[in-house]
């Protein structure tokens, strides 16, 4: 277990389509350190779309009210997106997940309908 430095986006709207869904932007939020734990493989056997999924918890000293607008963590040379966060001691444990496929830490654009991640809850 290491820590590491993780930068964090939000999804900001940037205006709507011709369906009236928002189209929003990743922009970068700020930074917090992670300390990260092994990983466990997911199969996901989708018809026609099958892919693996690496998900990961990582900690925080950072408080779980931190994570309420971030919807993506750039970190290792990989998005990692966040699934759910929850209380944990003194900060916030977040599981992350992550394609295969990497990709650069800059924000993406015309992310359309997206929403953000599962929310907080307590934990001991």
């Amino acid at each position: 277990m290491r820590w590491r430095i993780g930068t964090l986006y939000g999804l900001t709207q940037t205006g709507t389509d011709e369906t009236h869904k928002p189209v929003c932007e990743l922009t970068e939020i700020g930074t917090a350190h992670f300390r990260t734990l092994p990983f466990k493989a997911v199969e996901q056997p989708v018809v026609g779309n099958g892919f693996d999924l690496i998900t990961r918890t990582w900690f925080t000293a950072k408080t779980p009210n931190t994570f309420e607008n971030v919807s993506e963590i750039a970190l290792g040379g990989y998005r990692w997106t966040v699934a759910h966060y929850a209380a944990f001691r003194d900060g916030a444990a977040v599981t992350v997940y992550r394609t295969k496929k990497p990709v650069g830490a800059t924000g993406a654009t015309g992310i359309t309908g997206a929403t953000g991640n599962t929310g907080v809850t307590s934990g001991g």
